[in-house]
């Protein structure tokens, strides 16, 4: 699945809600939106750039994640990394969860960041083929490496970047991320020092890209072999109910009645600080799935990318995948989603350390 590179374009509320209205004048929030929205296009990784954040670590070999993970080669830190911070926002909620239990399922993963892959010529205002532009597109060798070693096709847009950030492959289960993906989800430093520590500034990544496509592979193998487990939901409202006239009281009841979610249930193994209870992913993730899909089809839900309602992304596959993203990693948008979704990280976060904690692997 493409990962839409227009939200960088989106308002950027959520920028107050992560740094704290009291930190910022809204003259430096602005400052910092605009800085934002500037890793929009060709984002390679500054060299030097300090390396003071948990989002970089580049000691581990591909090996680090088990026997599950294919990587392509050259493609280790960025996933590193992703590894790295997934597993400190699991720590963070007290779940213990195994670096080697993050892929249960057999996984391919590329990027084609941190690469020396050369640019095009032409990043220019003008659409490639018009006469005032360049012949070879800004991200023509990207593009041509990405086809070679993903084994996914990857269009360019009219001014020659790349159209995704990221793309997930369900017959495969392969995960690729280009370089602008890597960039936007990786910190950000917008330059500057605190004046009270004297190191540079450091915010969180805008979108995590990574965690974007491991939503989507987590989705798809917790779908049990039924596809998607986005699908899943959709297909039960399409048998005999109207979206109109399902309450979110009966469409969670059919997600728990529903023999294509039992594979969800399970008791509670995980290793958890300070705390004990229990973490039925099926009950869990069912809240979640539905107040998404409910969220969808209120007539009164609007949000700052869509004006009309609907799904953030277009699909609830999208919109899932979305919402696991902004879990597995601190970031400065919301993509759209409501608080009472946003609200439920904690209790997803240790559903899916239940599952992979005991590496339950659902038939495919």
């Amino acid at each position: 699945m493409a990962y839409d590179k227009g939200l960088l374009q989106g308002e950027s509320a959520s920028v107050d809600g992560m740094l704290g209205s009291n930190q910022l004048t809204q003259e430096e929030k602005e400052r910092l939106e605009r800085l934002y929205r500037q890793q929009e296009g060709v984002m390679d990784t500054p060299d030097p750039i300090p390396r003071v954040s948990r989002h970089y670590y580049d000691q581990y070999t591909p090996s680090t994640f088990g026997a599950t993970v294919d990587m392509v080669h050259g493609s280790h830190p960025l996933w590193n990394e992703f590894g790295d911070r997934t597993l400190q926002t699991f720590d963070e909620y007290g779940l213990q969860v195994d670096r080697k239990n993050l892929f249960p399922w057999d996984v391919q993963l590329s990027t084609s960041a941190d690469r020396n892959l050369p640019y095009g010529t032409s990043r220019s205002q003008y659409p490639i083929g018009s006469p005032h532009a360049d012949q070879l597109p800004i991200d023509h060798y990207e593009q041509q490496w990405l086809n070679e070693n993903t084994g996914m096709n990857w269009q360019l847009r009219p001014d020659g970047l790349l159209a995704s950030y990221g793309k997930f492959n369900p017959n495969d289960n392969h995960l690729a991320i280009t370089r602008a993906g890597a960039s936007a989800s990786r910190d950000f430093y917008p330059g500057g020092n605190d004046p009270q520590t004297g190191e540079p500034y450091v915010y969180p990544p805008w979108q995590n890209v990574t965690g974007h496509e491991y939503g989507h592979y987590l989705d798809w193998n917790l779908g049990g072999g039924e596809g998607y487990l986005s699908d899943v939901l959709q297909s039960m409202v399409a048998q005999g109910h109207s979206p109109h006239n399902t309450s979110r009281e009966d469409l969670f009841n059919m997600w728990m009645n529903d023999p294509r979610t039992a594979h969800l249930d399970m008791e509670d193994r995980v290793n958890v600080s300070h705390h004990e209870g229990i973490r039925n992913p099926r009950e869990i993730l069912g809240h979640l799935y539905t107040s998404a899909w409910m969220e969808a089809h209120d007539p009164n839900n609007r949000t700052r990318f869509n004006q009309q309602r609907g799904f953030p992304g277009g699909s609830m596959v999208e919109s899932v995948a979305r919402v696991l993203g902004t879990f597995m990693d601190d970031q400065g948008s919301d993509e759209g989603h409501s608080q009472e979704i946003m609200d439920q990280r904690g209790s997803v976060m240790g559903a899916l350390a239940n599952i992979l904690g005991q590496k339950r692997k659902m038939n495919l």
